[in-house]
């Protein structure tokens, strides 16, 4: 588990998703691991990239929880794109 940041960097991928693999088949080999943490930690991953523009909103709301309409998310996926 040690070596998988640099793992992740050699292949070019992101490392919590190289993470989630590693724990996936960790867990194959060691049934201590809860299921819940794993299917918790899948459900919520998100790459560097993605994590940025949770940043953003973040930031922009001063860590509220908005609800978006339709309209807003669509203007977001319209922003990230371009």
């Amino acid at each position: 588990m040690a070596r998988l940041p640099m793992i992740a960097e050699l292949l070019r991928v992101d490392v919590a998703m190289l993470f989630v693999l590693w724990l996936k088949q960790y867990r194959l080999r060691n049934d201590s691991v809860p299921s819940a943490l794993l299917e918790t930690r899948e459900r919520r991953l998100v790459t560097e990239n993605e994590a940025e523009v949770i940043r953003a909103v973040r930031h922009a709301t001063k860590n509220a929880d908005p609800a978006f309409s339709a309209s807003a998310l669509g203007e977001i996926a319209r922003a990230v794109t371009r």
